[in-house]
């Protein structure tokens, strides 16, 4: 599990100055139920686990252009960020959605549900539209994250790797996988598309294929990150990663987000 001690300390004092007026959080008077501790423990987990170039950012930001350079046609920024707020938000139009408050947004939020039902998300575009995935898979993780303030939640955990680091942690310790293995919520980023062997690709299967499956057995979401369109049949998921990402990728809970032209929207 990833150290979040540091910024936990650094943003205790700013909280409990800005919203208690003291000093420090030892002084609090509410001690049991320190909303300023917890408050801080989210800020500190999206610091840890989100990249630092989204880490800032929130939905209102995803417009499919950075620095005023379009990435994304606007049809096709609308329709990924209408799956995001689906999967986040639940069955609420982008109009209405504009119109509400943080805290409107936040009594909403069907994340808990997600959770509970261990809907995973797949996100993925072509060579084309080779932005903006990693961006959606930041909004998603952060908004669960932000459920940790909830009863029930406080005990959450939450997980970032790359697939490659998956891959070269089942070959050389595997015990290093155990945190992202049983954690609530996990990104995996990056998973690209190089052309290898049809051994080679039977083998990495083999390593990767228990880590996935527990955890779709266990109802654990999982955030997929595709570098490739997983919608052309030129991909064959299973025999290049598995039954259990084939599974995951199937499964009619699975979000799928679409970052470029020829891929589906989901329709749930």
């Amino acid at each position: 599990m990833k150290d979040i001690s540091h910024f936990k300390k650094f943003y205790e004092k700013i909280i409990a100055k800005k919203f208690c007026n003291i000093e420090d959080i030892s002084l609090c008077k509410n001690k049991d139920q320190c909303t300023c501790r917890i408050a801080a423990e989210v800020k500190s987990f999206m610091r840890v686990i989100i990249p630092d170039q989204y880490f800032k950012l929130n939905i209102d930001d995803f417009t499919g252009k950075h620095n005023n350079k379009r990435l994304l046609s606007d049809d096709l920024a609308v329709r990924a960020k209408e799956q995001i707020i689906k999967y986040c938000w639940g069955d609420i139009s982008l109009d209405a959605f504009n119109l509400k408050s943080k805290e409107e947004r936040d009594n909403i939020s069907v994340m808990d549900q997600r959770r509970s039902s261990g809907a995973n998300v797949v996100i993925y575009s072509d060579d084309k539209n080779s932005k903006g995935k990693t961006f959606v898979a930041s909004l998603v993780m952060k908004e669960a994250i932000k459920r940790r303030t909830k009863v029930g939640n406080y005990v959450q955990t939450y997980d970032w790797l790359s697939f490659s680091m998956i891959e070269y942690n089942m070959k050389k310790d595997d015990s290093k996988l155990n945190h992202a293995r049983s954690a609530d919520w996990l990104v995996v980023d990056d998973i690209s598309a190089s052309m290898s062997t049809r051994q080679a690709d039977s083998y990495i299967s083999s390593l990767i294929n228990p880590f996935f499956y527990e955890r779709y057995e266990d109802g654990l979401p999982t955030i997929f990150v595709f570098r490739f369109d997983i919608s052309d049949k030129f991909w064959n998921i299973e025999e290049k990663y598995g039954i259990a990402i084939s599974k995951i990728v199937e499964d009619p809970k699975t979000f799928k987000i679409a970052l470029c032209e020829g891929g589906v929207p989901d329709e749930k």
